[in-house]
């Protein structure tokens, strides 16, 4: 499958493709759920974090984040992006 192999073999393309799209948008959607429904926690599990863009600017918000993904190419760029292991 094309798209999978966008994933495994070409993750850098794949976050260059998605360049464009609003992360900043979601995050905040989300933070403004979380206090909607009086969740008041700082720690997050994000499944399927892909290239990190959205764990990254979580993190920037102050959230503890787990992030998990099923394409290690694309954890390996999320790694990258958050100096992280």
């Amino acid at each position: 499958m094309a798209e999978e192999r966008l994933y495994t073999d070409h993750p850098e393309l794949y976050d260059a493709i998605q360049s464009g799209w609003n992360y900043d948008r979601d995050v905040e959607f989300v933070v403004d759920q979380l206090s909607r429904h009086g969740v008041d926690g700082r720690r997050l599990l994000e499944v399927g974090c892909g290239t990190g863009e959205h764990t990254r600017r979580f993190v920037e918000r102050g959230f503890d984040v787990t992030a998990v993904d099923a394409y290690e190419g694309m954890l390996s760029v999320a790694r990258g992006k958050l100096g992280s292991d």
